[in-house]
């Protein structure tokens, strides 16, 4: 036997044994999550993936916006940059309005099911996500319409709306 031969049985061995020794841990101490924990965890991601995008719009959009009023100004179309800054603001409640509708579904039917599977636990977890992700969606709304009230009023010079004075 070669000294090449010998590693190769060692390492099949240690192998053999890692591998036996693991999944006989696992099936002992990791018990398969339930479908209940399952359907719950799907649906606070989801909930939250939501949330995150909702807001990445209203920031987005007010972004946008807060350009737009500045080069309108800038040009002296005072109308024009409240047209858009109204449409901006519009555009925004209505995707935090779709937003918070689909949570709420979401969340609707997963408590539904959890509370037939009487998984109260889980299913106060999802309702709590749910209602976490409603208010950060208004919350951020609100920041993005408070954005473009800014760059609108800001942009008036000093005496302006937005000074302050």
């Amino acid at each position: 036997m070669t000294l090449k031969n010998a590693c190769s049985i060692l390492l099949a061995l240690f192998l053999g044994l890692a591998l036996t020794q693991g999944t006989l841990a696992k099936d002992d101490t990791d018990p398969a999550p339930s479908r209940a924990d399952r359907v719950a965890k799907r649906a606070t991601h989801h909930i939250k993936s939501l949330a995150k995008r909702g807001c990445r719009h209203s920031q987005k959009t007010a972004d946008r916006c807060a350009n737009a009023i500045e080069g309108l100004l800038e040009n002296g179309n005072a109308d024009r940059a409240a047209q858009v800054a109204q449409r901006s603001k519009q555009r925004i409640s209505r995707k935090a309005n779709a937003v918070t509708k689909r949570i709420e579904k979401i969340s609707g039917r997963c408590t539904k099911f959890l509370a037939k599977q009487e998984a109260t636990e889980q299913a106060d977890a999802v309702s709590q996500a749910s209602q976490e992700a409603v208010g950060k969606i208004g919350q951020c709304a609100n920041d993005a319409v408070a954005a473009i009230d800014a760059a609108l009023g800001s942009a008036g010079g000093p005496g302006g709306p937005g000074d302050g004075q």
